[in-house]
């Protein structure tokens, strides 16, 4: 079954897959991003996310032209609203102001789900430090820097 961990992004500055490259490298040289679709460069850009040889996470970057922004985003604000127990308004306040979308598709690859989800975790982290935003996780809730600030089910 797949797996999702969504960033929704309410900094002003853009998201690009080179900028999360380059700081994913300065924590360890291992990681690299392949872009798959080099021709959409303002809309939606996909990549595979890989440490060593092996992947991790397909990433998609939306942003409000595309089509599946403003429904993901409505479909995040009712999950909310509907039943989430937390840091609700700021949560939604964030998701409101969201400009772009960064959704990780988690690879397993039969590893372990710890060694998968640390091996992201550089992403997340320069996201909090060098954007802004709320982190999704299917089945959890919205996450900020330092923890669960809202719960969904």
């Amino acid at each position: 079954m797949p797996y999702y961990m969504t960033f929704f992004v309410d900094h002003p500055d853009k998201v690009a897959f080179a900028d999360i490259e380059t700081g994913l490298k300065r924590e360890d040289h291992n990681y690299h991003i392949d872009v798959l679709d080099r021709d959409v460069l303002d809309h939606f850009d996909t990549s595979n996310l890989y440490y060593g040889d092996e992947a991790y996470a397909r990433i998609e970057i939306n942003r409000p032209k595309e089509a599946l922004f403003r429904s993901e985003i409505q479909e995040r604000v009712e999950a909310v609203q509907d039943g989430g127990e937390g840091q609700t308004s700021r949560v939604i306040k964030i998701l409101r102001q969201t400009n772009t979308i960064v959704r990780v598709h988690v690879l397993w690859q039969n590893r372990a789900t710890e060694l998968t989800l640390s091996s992201l975790q550089p992403l997340w982290d320069w996201l909090f430090l060098f954007r802004s935003g709320v982190l999704h996780a299917d089945g959890e809730g919205f996450y900020d820097e330092e923890g669960m600030i809202v719960e969904t089910r």
